[in-house]
């Protein structure tokens, strides 16, 4: 019996240091039944030419002429899909060898439409920071999402039917460059689907500066609000069928929009990537994003609290010798 196709999508942009490692982690997996849809995305480094240099027959290439951002280019290759099951590979990260043979017996053995698997988080060098797993069960997962307005899985491993992407489709365009289009995506799968991940870490996520996770203007409002907006969009398909922009109401879509910003804490995230930073050595990020953090509430009691907080994160907690192994190396390095 032949087993079931595998569609792995790979956008790339600009990921010439890196994209080789992303390709051959999917080429040589142990799962061999694959399509491999790559979309270089006008990039202006060498990640096309790197792309093109690869002669396996089951990568199909479809770069764009002009760059249309990461979301487009996703919807252009879903639509490409024939699979029994889609899944993702980002340039930027890499993929255990094992992975896709494990979440595709994973998703038979527990009738599932939708699954996700845990990382590891690693250095722009790929230097292992942070193991990290997402939450199990679907009852918990939903939880959880109610409790942090965001949701606890690894969405470059969300891997779903071919039944699934058909009666859900693409990303919404409406998050386009604010990120939180996967979660949006992943509410959407969620509300007839059941999701179980696995609680294993099988692939590898890179803090790369020039993704749009991890860009440096993430203290603009918008961009943090775009993960509690996508939950806030899904509580309303729950109990009205559908939401304010699926109906273009304007109004009722910008009340919600002010509704996501409120219950965003600037603050708590500030913490959260800072700390983020420190593990995985992004000098230029934590000095970035503090500048943005201080001028944007300098002299609030907020502020000066959460300052309070890391001191004393730094002097007491389990981050201090790293931040001293850091602040070192960043002001001595080796020639």
């Amino acid at each position: 019996m032949l087993a079931p196709l595998v569609s792995i999508i790979i956008p790339a942009y600009n990921c010439g240091k890196y994209i080789q490692q992303a390709i051959d982690s999917i080429i040589n997996q142990t799962y061999k039944n694959l399509e491999i849809f790559i979309a270089d995305d006008a990039s202006s480094d060498n990640t096309k030419a790197i792309i093109d240099a690869y002669s396996d027959i089951r990568i199909k290439r479809f770069h764009n002429d002009s760059n249309i951002g990461y979301l487009k280019t996703c919807n252009k290759l879903f639509k490409s899909c024939t699979g029994d099951f889609i899944t993702f590979q980002d340039a930027d990260d890499w993929s255990d060898m094992n992975r896709i043979q494990t979440q595709v017996s994973y998703m038979y053995k527990n009738y599932l439409s939708v699954s996700s698997t845990g990382c590891y988080r690693v250095t722009e060098s790929g230097d292992i920071y942070e193991k990290w797993l997402p939450i199990e069960g679907h009852n918990d997962f939903l939880n959880n999402a109610k409790i942090e307005g965001t949701v606890r899985a690894c969405c470059a491993t969300l891997m779903i039917t071919s039944k699934v992407l058909k009666d859900v489709g693409g990303y919404r365009e409406y998050f386009n460059g604010i990120g939180a289009e996967a979660y949006d995506w992943l509410y959407f799968i969620l509300k007839n689907n059941r999701i179980k991940n696995i609680q294993k870490p099988l692939y590898y996520y890179r803090k790369n500066l020039n993704s749009i996770s991890n860009n440096i203007n993430f203290l603009d409002t918008r961009l943090l609000s775009s993960s509690r907006l996508a939950y806030l969009l899904f509580k309303e398909r729950l109990s009205a069928g559908d939401d304010s922009l699926m109906r273009n109401d304007i109004a009722k879509l910008k009340l919600q929009l002010i509704q996501a910003e409120k219950l965003t804490n600037v603050h708590s995230h500030f913490i959260t990537v800072f700390f983020d930073c420190i593990s995985s050595g992004q000098l230029f990020k934590l000095t970035k994003c503090f500048s943005a953090y201080f001028w944007k509430n300098k002299f609030t009691f907020k502020f000066w609290y959460t300052c309070f907080y890391i001191l004393l994160r730094l002097l007491l907690g389990r981050y201090f010798s790293k931040f001293s192994k850091f602040i070192k190396s960043a002001f001595n390095p080796v020639s």
